[in-house]
């Protein structure tokens, strides 16, 4: 059977659904004041609700610390519908607004082992099922009867790594492994004042000579005083963003981000949101108030930027928009 899973907005909706799933839930939601306290707060964080029909069999609710660290604020399923995928489903819309938000962890808080009650055993073993790990735990957080488990999730790989490169990480054979390629089925034009996406294609691909070019651009940028940003999985560069040093528009207020890339079959995996993150973090010590992107019109570029929470730029960079006519002219508040 299909489930819908929604994104719920309506703050009554929340609180209802909250209320109504934790009360099928005494074996694990059993005192009143804590059932209260969910249904009073929920309101504040991203929701999804699964739904049988027009029936809500299931809710996940998160929060995000520090700008880093998705947290499993409340969750809960029907008990008719345990066992059927659809904690499995809704956590997954979870993490992935955790991973459109640039975290690079997350959390959940249940029952340690120590207490040996059977319930909480299923869920701990859920979370494992679905990649998460025993972290710590912690006895004074509830109370010694009831030691808080807390346990882990790394957003990425443990073998990719993300770092600012230096001169001597720039070498020839860096972009041996790198995929450029993209087929662009859509891609948008601005008529009267609106971006239209139209059925525009084409195929996007580095040859050789290209990626040396990349390579003598990575040196150039670094020895100029910008900045280079990659991602590695092992040894091989799999993704990488330059970051520009000079700042332009009416107040200084920008800083260019000039080029932003993922090797084919490393996208969608929340790296490219990572490598911007990286951006922001070194923009906002160099003093910009807002990032400057001329964006790519292919449809999946803009929904990228879009996603991320970047708008049309407030002011435009003339050089910049003329350089690439058919580019968004963007930018992104730090």
């Amino acid at each position: 059977m299909d489930y819908k899973i929604i994104e719920i907005n309506d703050n009554n909706k929340k609180t209802e659904y909250t209320n109504t799933i934790l009360r099928k839930l005494p074996k694990w939601f059993g005192i009143e004041e804590s059932i209260q306290e969910y249904v009073n707060t929920v309101c504040k964080y991203p929701f999804w609700a699964a739904f049988d029909k027009d029936n809500c069999i299931g809710f996940f609710s998160g929060k995000i610390h520090y700008n880093r660290t998705g947290d499993i604020y409340v969750c809960g399923i029907d008990p008719e519908y345990h066992g059927k995928g659809i904690g499995t489903l809704l956590y997954k819309e979870l993490e992935n607004y955790f991973i459109r938000n640039v975290c690079d962890y997350v959390i959940v808080k249940t029952l340690s082992e120590k207490n040996a009650d059977t319930n909480y055993a299923k869920t701990r073993n859920f979370y494992k099922k679905i990649g998460f790990k025993e972290l710590l735990t912690l006895t004074e957080m509830w109370d010694t009867n009831n030691p808080c488990l807390i346990m882990i999730k790394n957003l990425y790989p443990n073998n990719i790594a993300f770092k600012e490169l230096k001169i001597s990480d720039i070498n020839n054979n860096m972009l041996d492994n790198f995929n450029r390629y993209q087929e662009v089925k859509k891609s948008y034009r601005k008529e009267n004042g609106d971006w239209v996406l139209k059925d525009i294609g084409y195929i996007k691909n580095w040859d050789r000579k290209k990626l040396e070019t990349i390579i003598l651009y990575f040196s150039n940028t670094i020895n100029k005083g910008g900045y280079v940003f990659g991602a590695y999985e092992n040894e091989k560069l799999i993704g990488f963003a330059v970051l520009l040093n000079e700042k332009f528009g009416s107040r200084k207020q920008y800083i260019q981000l000039e080029n932003l890339h993922i090797s084919l079959g490393y996208r969608h995996k929340g790296i490219g949101k990572k490598l911007f993150r990286l951006c922001i973090e070194k923009a906002e010590k160099l003093g910009a108030e807002k990032i400057y992107i001329s964006a790519n019109s292919s449809e999946e570029t803009q929904k990228f930027y879009v996603s991320i929470g970047c708008i049309d730029a407030a002011e435009i960079n003339k050089k910049i928009a003329d350089d690439e006519p058919y580019d968004r002219q963007m930018e992104y508040k730090i």
